[in-house]
């Protein structure tokens, strides 16, 4: 199973791979001056360049983020603390699974949504269309998703049933325990105890990047 893991992994990085291929093969196809965003009324508004920086950022920052995300799923899988489980609940192994089955979805569907940004030079605004459908399956595909990873599970209590080791009913805090990630007391998912220090690094990083690509991006459009 976790070599098969592995080798999903790697699809995400392919598709964007292979988009670079594509997007260098065909260089000179590229015009110097693109459109890249368009308003309701569908006249373009954001333009970028014929650059490395313009025609290959959405990949570098496809690849930022599924790299994030990925090293998101190892840490759960491998930090992460269960609650007690009743009945048919799925046990911490299962659900830390799940958790990471859906952070490989969102890599696919974070790879394959930029890979056309980057297309955009060929293809040209993509319209109406594509758009409403994309909205409507990743609306469809979050309410399966989140029944799916609720099914047979109880409400999460984690170690402090009273909650004492909740702040403000949903901040972590328990110097006591040695997991990094907890399953959330309300909602689907982890959170991270804020009383590790490396909980505070990840919360940087989780920031710093994604501001700095976007602040990258925007001074090179």
């Amino acid at each position: 199973m976790k070599l098969r893991l592995l080798i999903l992994q790697l699809g995400p990085f392919a598709i964007l791979l292979i988009t670079a291929g594509y997007v260098q093969a065909h260089w000179d196809q590229i015009p110097d001056r693109f459109p890249v965003h368009w308003g309701v009324n569908c006249l373009p508004n954001g333009w970028s360049t014929r650059t490395p920086e313009g025609v290959y950022g959405p990949l570098l920052f496809g690849a930022a983020l599924v790299i994030g995300i990925s090293l998101l799923a190892y840490a759960i899988s491998h930090s992460a603390q269960g609650v007690p489980t009743t009945g048919g609940a799925p046990s911490k192994g299962e659900f830390a699974h799940r958790i990471a089955l859906v952070l490989l979805g969102v890599e696919y569907f974070v790879a394959a949504v930029l890979s056309m940004v980057a297309l955009l030079p060929f293809t040209g605004s993509p319209g109406v269309a594509p758009i409403v459908i994309l909205a409507v399956v990743t609306i469809a595909a979050a309410i399966f998703l989140s029944r799916w990873l609720s099914r047979g599970r109880v409400p999460s209590q984690h170690i402090s049933a009273d909650g004492t080791c909740w702040k403000l009913g949903m901040f972590y805090f328990n110097p006591d325990d040695s997991a990094l990630f907890v399953e959330k007391r309300i909602g689907i998912g982890y959170t991270i105890n804020f009383a590790h220090a490396s909980a505070w690094i990840i919360m940087a990083l989780t920031l710093a990047v994604p501001l700095g690509l976007a602040a990258w991006a925007i001074s090179h459009r």
